[in-house]
């Protein structure tokens, strides 16, 4: 963006300069000087403000998108810890053990767990004893 504009300002100041630089050697027309030397200062204003805007439009983006990449890893490490743990804790049961393999065959391309719902979803499986409850909510991730 920076670079544009400093094209833009640079390629204003060269028509400015020439502009009266012919008018100083060769009398050109003054409406005419005048004119190359308005007309790309306007279109320059005009040109600086659309990148400025662009631009903040960009890092608004990239904060956004920052923000909900920093939320994915931190519930894809908690979910990796629970399931360590679940594993160990729930080895006699194979419908628990089951469905914890295949969540963790899942973490890392579910959109699910960019979702607030999964942090929801692990703090209620963290909280639960009844093993129906906890195999119920594992099932419904996808």
């Amino acid at each position: 963006m920076q670079i544009a504009m400093v094209k833009s300002q640079l390629t204003c100041l060269s028509l400015a300069s020439i502009s009266i630089l012919a008018n100083a050697l060769f009398n050109f027309n003054q409406f005419l000087t005048l004119c190359f030397i308005i007309i790309p200062t306007i279109v320059n204003s005009v040109l600086s403000e659309l990148l400025n805007y662009a631009n903040s439009q960009l890092t608004t983006g990239f904060k956004a998108r920052s923000n909900e990449r920093q939320f994915w890893i931190e519930s894809k490490k908690a979910w990796s810890e629970y399931i360590l743990k679940a594993k160990q804790q729930y080895i006699d049961n194979e419908d628990i053990i089951r469905e914890l393999n295949r969540v963790e065959d899942i973490l890392n391309f579910s959109s699910y767990f960019r979702k607030p719902e999964a942090e929801e979803s692990l703090i209620e499986i963290k909280q639960e004893s009844d093993l129906a409850f906890i195999l119920n909510r594992l099932t419904r991730i996808k």
